[in-house]
């Protein structure tokens, strides 16, 4: 059975609300909430089933071709890192990026009530964290922070 037009323009501005895109169809929001219902509900419609596979058919056609999703540019990635008429720089940063998206600079650091994830050097994080600390410590005595020995040695 084809779609009627109000039903058609329901599946073309269809965005994720039932009550906008009835809005904008002219017909009742309950209506459209309605098409949209799950088709394992009792009160699911047969019209349902259509409106939700034409909406379902859309969106797949029209989505897909522009916009690259992971496996794409992963290949991609791989292209760029592999293609020796690149300048390095180019290829070193599809291999950065690549790794990114393996997660690659990912780095898990569990402590014993905590789990902290870490984004890039955990080496940097955790000595920006202690310098963090002692500058907290500091603080709270009222005293200043020492950056380095020569500045201990020059209050002595």
């Amino acid at each position: 059975m084809a779609l009627n037009h109000q039903l058609q323009a329901f599946v073309d501005v269809y965005n994720g609300s039932a009550n906008e895109a009835a809005k904008i169809a002219g017909i009742t929001e309950q209506y459209g909430r309605l098409l949209m219902v799950s088709l394992n509900s009792p009160s699911a419609r047969p019209i349902a089933k259509e409106v939700q596979e034409a909406i379902r058919q859309r969106q797949s056609t029209s989505l897909a071709p522009d916009i690259a999703n992971r496996q794409r540019r992963q290949r991609f990635w791989t292209k760029s890192m592999d293609d020796g008429a690149l300048c390095m720089s180019d290829r070193l940063r599809a291999s950065e990026l690549l790794g990114k998206s393996e997660a690659d600079f990912v780095d898990v650091i569990k402590g014993a009530d905590s789990m902290l994830l870490v984004l890039g050097s955990p080496r940097k994080q955790i000595e920006s964290r202690e310098v963090d600390h002692v500058q907290g410590q500091a603080e709270a005595e009222g005293s200043e922070p020492r950056e380095n020995e020569e500045d201990a040695s020059q209050d002595d």
